[in-house]
């Protein structure tokens, strides 16, 4: 999506904590690179971990900047910490785009003026209900717990659990009974999902998991504009895995992202 927004986008730096979620996240990275790098769109110019307990980010930004990226995508760091990154890159004077699955804005506004980020910095690993076009129904809730909580504690993460939770909703609808065993049964049974939240969706990760339990759906992308998150497009993961999968599944293997 970023390179279709942004076809100038050549050299492309992937940077991830040095845990599970961080390992994990860099295998998936390089698998979803591995296609544009094939055509020789992009390079990756830099690929590596980092201590997830840093606080100084300068001299990590420093290595990657060396670099010279047009991008960078990094994973995963908590709200603070991802203002004290962005901080720390505005100082180093990177004018770049930034990709992460998830920004946490109200913490990232304490350090970091939003106008010098605006069309640069993108997410969108799942639905942010803060956004309202995508899905008004995630965005009620979002209204809901804003009102309750206050917009300062909202985080990312809320509205992909939500998002998740839905899931369940048709399956639960056409359940014989709610008893565990029969809706799990049901929802796998679901071939074509008209999920509540992102749409048409279908079952995949065979060639991953050897079985067909993950659900691909279309993704929304957001980037940031006015100082929030505006909707971007949307990627429909399904047919991107279809269509890529040939480039993006030797690299999954290669970092022993597969159970196959």
């Amino acid at each position: 999506h970023v390179l279709e927004k942004s076809p100038d986008v050549k050299r492309v730096a992937l940077m991830f904590t040095d845990n599970s979620y961080g390992h994990a996240g860099r295998g998936y990275c390089a698998a979803g690179c591995a296609p544009f790098e094939a055509q020789g769109k992009i390079e990756v110019v830099y690929n590596d971990v980092f201590d997830p307990n840093t606080t100084d980010y300068f001299p990590l930004l420093g290595a990657v900047l060396k670099t010279n990226p047009d991008a960078i995508f990094f994973s995963d760091l908590p709200p603070g910490k991802q203002a004290i990154l962005l901080e720390a890159a505005q100082s180093l004077s990177y004018k770049g785009i930034w990709m992460c699955h998830s920004w946490d804005l109200p913490q990232i506004a304490q350090r970091v003026n939003l106008a010098d980020l605006e069309d640069r910095v993108y997410c969108g690993f799942g639905v942010d209900a803060s956004e309202a076009t995508f899905s008004p129904k995630a965005h009620n809730m979002y209204k809901a717990y804003v009102e309750k909580f206050g917009e300062g504690e909202w985080i990312g993460f809320a509205g992909l659990t939500y998002s998740a939770m839905a899931t369940l909703d048709q399956a639960f609808a056409q359940s014989p009974t709610i008893e565990p065993k029969d809706v799990m049964e049901t929802l796998y049974a679901i071939e074509s999902m008209d999920h509540p939240i992102y749409g048409k969706s279908a079952w995949s990760g065979k060639d991953i998991f050897a079985v067909d339990h993950h659900l691909l759906t279309p993704t929304p992308k957001y980037v940031i504009k006015n100082g929030v998150f505006a909707l971007s497009g949307v990627t429909d993961d399904f047919e991107w895995w279809n269509e890529y999968k040939n480039d993006a599944l030797p690299v999954l293997k290669n970092y022993k992202m597969t159970e196959t």
